[in-house]
């Protein structure tokens, strides 16, 4: 008699069920460190730095306008050197993977760390936990990690493309089920978790539609759209058409994230995790 054969289930995780969609991370973030004494890992954003700065984006200084107090650390000296001539304080120049070693962080205690994409970017991150969780521990504090998701679905139509959307620097993907393993094998227990988008899929579908026909609906009336000053009856009829077209996309896309978000959360752009250390590293050994 043929034997049924038996699924294989070792390699397959149960995803959170509640888990909110948060729309970006650094709101998130933010709100998390108001009041609060806060280290900040990877706060220079190197390569990005003069950019955020200009458009006032950069995490760093939005941190400084509402907690308590703010420490941060980078391993690029450029980034470093910038920050500190616009006479920003506490900075250290510093490799995250060696934190317990840095001299101008013993003795501080903070009340949160964040590490808000970083791990994706080191050739160590399990150095990074070990020595942030020591940090963590004499100071009794929680930290906040971000990272990118591997399952994004905007990563999707690249991937049809024969296309991986990825920044030059990462070294790696996580998903639920990678960062999990890879904080517990570190020592961390997780208290939080979400995922977050970067597109705003809680937006009002009824009034967007109908701001979208409206618009829709003029630019079919009027065979003559208005135009800019110096603008040709030609380029204002490509505007408007671009326009409409930009719309429909915009809607398309917010039923498709709303669908998705619904099936399946974990198919958003990131994942949020906030964690502290715990007793014992998932393989069972106390916590060193």
């Amino acid at each position: 008699m043929r034997s049924r054969r038996t699924k294989d289930t070792r390699h397959l995780m149960a995803l959170p069920k509640a888990v909110r969609v948060e729309v970006g991370r650094v709101d998130f973030v933010l709100n998390l460190c108001r009041g609060k004494t806060v280290l900040h890992l990877g706060c220079a954003d190197e390569g990005l730095t003069a950019e955020r700065l200009a458009a006032g984006s950069l995490m760093h200084m939005r941190l400084m306008q509402g907690a308590k107090e703010v420490w941060g650390v980078d391993f690029s000296r450029e980034a470093i050197t910038k920050l500190r001539a616009l006479g920003i304080p506490n900075l250290v120049l510093a490799n995250v993977e060696q934190l317990s070693e840095v001299d101008e962080l013993r003795g501080k205690r903070f009340d949160l760390i964040v590490a808000s994409e970083i791990i994706e970017h080191l050739s160590n991150p399990g150095l990074f936990l070990d020595s942030a969780r020591q940090l963590l521990e004499d100071a009794g504090a929680a930290m906040v990690v971000t990272v990118p998701n591997a399952f994004k679905a905007t990563s999707l139509r690249y991937s049809l493309k024969g296309l991986e959307y990825v920044h030059p620097d990462h070294v790696c993907w996580y998903s639920c089920a990678t960062i999990v393993s890879l904080l517990s094998r570190h020592g961390y227990d997780i208290q939080d978790m979400r995922v977050y988008s970067f597109f705003d899929h809680r937006m009002g579908f009824r009034d967007r539609l109908l701001k979208a026909l409206r618009a829709i609906s003029s630019r079919i009336r009027d065979r003559h759209p208005p135009r800019a000053p110096g603008e040709t009856t030609s380029e204002a009829r490509t505007s408007a058409r671009q326009a409409t077209v930009g719309w429909v996309q915009q809607l398309a896309e917010l039923a498709a994230r709303r669908l998705l978000y619904k099936l399946n959360p974990f198919l958003a752009d990131g994942i949020i995790a906030v964690v502290k250390p715990g007793k014992t590293c998932q393989t069972g050994e106390r916590a060193k």
